[in-house]
């Protein structure tokens, strides 16, 4: 690497260098950065889902209702914790009706879910 050095009162001030090891430079940057959030993303401890409970949620299935089932709920249950009745939780998984944000958001903590795992793809 060619590099001129820009000295001010005898100290080193400035590096110059060609604008081509610049970029390779930037690049490098940017790859050592991807490489620091994948390391972060893997250090965080997640929760294991089997993956036929995935293939659930891939295959179109409510994803409410997959939860509330892998979460070994009943509808009854989930509609008292959420305090609604279960003929409502009923609606919502049968697509009949969709919940309030605060609804979701109830469902989302009982659940130990994030709101948008409860969301369903818009085709």
């Amino acid at each position: 690497m060619k590099v001129q050095m820009i000295e001010k009162n005898g100290q080193p001030e400035w590096a110059v260098i060609p604008y081509q090891e610049y970029q390779q430079l930037l690049e490098l940057k940017e790859e050592f950065e991807d490489i620091q959030e994948f390391d972060t993303a893997l250090a965080i401890p997640q929760e294991k889902i089997p993956v036929e409970w995935v293939d659930r949620l891939l295959n179109g299935e409510q994803p409410i209702s997959v939860w509330r089932e892998y979460r070994g709920l009943t509808q009854q249950q989930l509609a008292t914790h959420c305090a609604v009745d279960s003929d409502y939780i009923d609606q919502i998984e049968m697509r009949q009706c969709q919940p309030s944000l605060m609804i979701l958001r109830k469902m989302a903590q009982v659940l130990k879910v994030n709101i948008e795992d409860l969301l369903e793809e818009e085709e």
